[in-house]
């Protein structure tokens, strides 16, 4: 397994669960 690749993965995973976690924090605190 190339180890770049498997860092790229990574931070791609990390970053749409963040962007996905944050949006819905948003719309919960927009909409309580």
């Amino acid at each position: 397994m190339n180890q770049h690749l498997l860092w790229y993965l990574g931070e791609r995973a990390f970053w749409h669960f963040n962007f996905a976690f944050g949006s819905s924090r948003i719309a919960r605190r927009a909409y309580p």
